[in-house]
């Protein structure tokens, strides 16, 4: 977007919660990473050794899974787009991370031949399936939430300590440049 570019919202009043692409993939990546976050808290339930066994088979599983199941929290965000109502959005968008969880984590558990789930191995997949229904409705919410403030003109201004230290000294520059022209 060049300088002084003005950003319009596809929100109306008909659609208040209608969403670019840019937004939606925002989305789906933010999902993605606090699902990852997710299997980082949950490996340390079996131990700190769990965490780069468990990221590995995550990462590539959990990304398949984020491109899969992205065209359809995308038709059920476009379902949602004239419901004003965060709370249901929230609750659909639990409801896709619950069961694209649990149904990714069949899927891994039949491909490696664990899905003998009567062997008790529910409890150490079990918590690795349920996360998505955290990580999706988060990941919406908090995109959701930018893309309203930003609506509103609400843009978070990030603030960056090196930038500020730098704009600093070229105030300070400047400041001794006038004077020394002044002389």
């Amino acid at each position: 977007m060049s300088v002084g570019a003005v950003s319009v919202s596809p929100r109306t009043a008909a659609e208040p919660m209608a969403f670019t692409g840019a937004e939606f993939r925002r989305g789906a990546t933010e999902a993605w990473g606090w699902y990852l976050l997710s299997v980082v808290v949950c490996s340390v339930m079996y131990g700190l050794i769990a965490i780069p066994i468990a990221l590995l088979w995550a990462t590539p599983v959990s990304l398949a899974a984020t491109l899969v199941w992205a065209p359809i929290a995308y038709a059920l965000g476009l379902a949602l787009r004239r419901t004003r109502a965060i709370a249901v959005h929230l609750a659909a968008f639990t409801l896709l991370g619950g069961v694209a969880g649990v149904v990714t984590m069949l899927l891994f558990l039949a491909a490696t031949g664990d899905i003998d789930m009567a062997n008790g191995w529910l409890w150490l997949y079990g918590p690795f399936a349920l996360t998505p229904t955290l990580a999706v409705p988060f990941a919406w919410w908090r995109t959701a939430r930018r893309a309203l403030r930003s609506d509103r003109g609400e843009v978070p201004i990030k603030r960056d300590p090196d930038a500020a230290a730098e704009d600093a000294s070229v105030i300070r520059l400047t400041e001794r440049t006038d004077e020394f022209d002044a002389r």
